[in-house]
């Protein structure tokens, strides 16, 4: 940022005025061939004032580190994340196979294109979610007979209810709830990540789907 601000201050006066600010938003921001985006001076006189918060027409070096951090590093050299979600046995092959789909898709098709990401792609950040359930969740079919049914649901048998239907459970909160198979019960084969998927080093795991009476997608 120091030097960024020094090169293109030709004057010396410690602030960019018009036409330095402008050629810092040439010189930064290019298409994949390195040619410049057109940007109309309107645009760029948009842009400064929006930073310029002294109204002086010029950014003070004071404004340009706000500048800086606020908006040209976050679009110049943003920061990237590989978010990989729910690659587990019970999505694949388990109790909530995709095969079984309409579409009749197989899940372990993911998995050789996200390894190759992983291994070609500097991603800034890896993130894993799992869905991660406690035995007595919510949305199990085998559980609801755990929960009132609301007068407001549509199936007040619950030995008549069948999976994927939805019925509404009198709470507190009142909850309208898709029945679904138990599937992901926490340390469990289906909650597992399938077994040839890569886990970056440094990836990070989200659990989501850990309170018993809510649901999370």
């Amino acid at each position: 940022m120091e030097a960024c601000f020094s090169t293109f201050d030709k004057d010396g006066d410690g602030a960019l005025n018009m036409e330095e600010f402008t050629a810092v938003c040439k010189a930064l921001f290019r298409n994949e061939t390195g040619k410049p985006y057109k940007m109309e001076g309107s645009q760029v006189e948009d842009l400064l004032s929006i930073f310029n918060v002294s109204g002086t027409g010029s950014l003070s070096k004071q404004e340009f580190v706000f500048c800086w951090s606020e908006w040209i590093k976050k679009v110049a050299r943003p920061t990237t994340a590989f978010i990989v979600v729910d690659v587990q046995n019970d999505f694949i092959s388990g109790s909530l196979a995709i095969s079984n789909c309409p579409a009749g898709q197989n899940g372990e098709d993911v998995v050789a294109p996200i390894n190759t990401l992983i291994d070609t792609v500097p991603f800034d950040m890896h993130c894993y979610s799992l869905d991660w359930h406690p035995s007595d969740h919510v949305s199990f079919i085998d559980n609801i007979h755990m929960r009132k049914l609301n007068e407001d649901s549509k199936i007040q048998d619950p030995g008549a209810a069948e999976l994927y239907q939805t019925v509404v459970f009198t709470g507190p909160p009142k909850t309208e709830q898709v029945l679904w198979p138990r599937h992901c019960v926490q340390e469990s084969w289906g909650a597992e990540l399938h077994k040839d998927l890569k886990v970056h080093p440094k990836g990070r795991v989200v659990y989501k789907g850990v309170n018993p009476n809510i649901d999370s997608y």
